[in-house]
């Protein structure tokens, strides 16, 4: 499911302080910028993002702590790379509310502020 949360949906408690996690894609290039996302359960399907598009979606970390979620990048016919965007242990003490952009160089992270340049393109 892809969709923006709502203020309310937001702020409410979960089951087992599981926390929602949303993820946030926003492209920042003069070109449209290809997405595919995946887990090993769910595939969020191809998307492309215009400059300043954001594409989000949220879910919770599942109870083994196993929950990875990779994204292939393209533009056109060229490969930008294929980047895992979240990992449960890995990530979420500092991302509950991940941020990635899409930049020239690459994809810049949600930590530190400013963001910076965390998996640079292939191509």
């Amino acid at each position: 499911m892809v969709a923006p949360l709502t203020n309310s949906e937001a702020l409410q408690p979960d089951l087992f302080d599981n926390p929602r996690t949303t993820i946030k894609i926003q492209n920042n290039n003069d070109y449209h910028l290809g997405v595919r996302c995946k887990s090993r359960d769910d595939d969020m399907g191809f998307k492309i993002l215009k400059k300043g598009e954001i594409y989000i979606w949220s879910f919770h970390a599942n109870f083994w702590g196993t929950t990875l979620y990779f994204c292939k990048f393209s533009h056109g016919k060229i490969d930008k790379g294929t980047f895992t965007i979240f990992q449960a242990g890995r990530a979420t003490a500092q991302c509950y509310n991940c941020t990635w952009i899409a930049e020239a160089d690459g994809l810049h992270g949600f930590m530190p502020e400013p963001p910076i340049l965390l998996f640079k393109w292939s191509k």
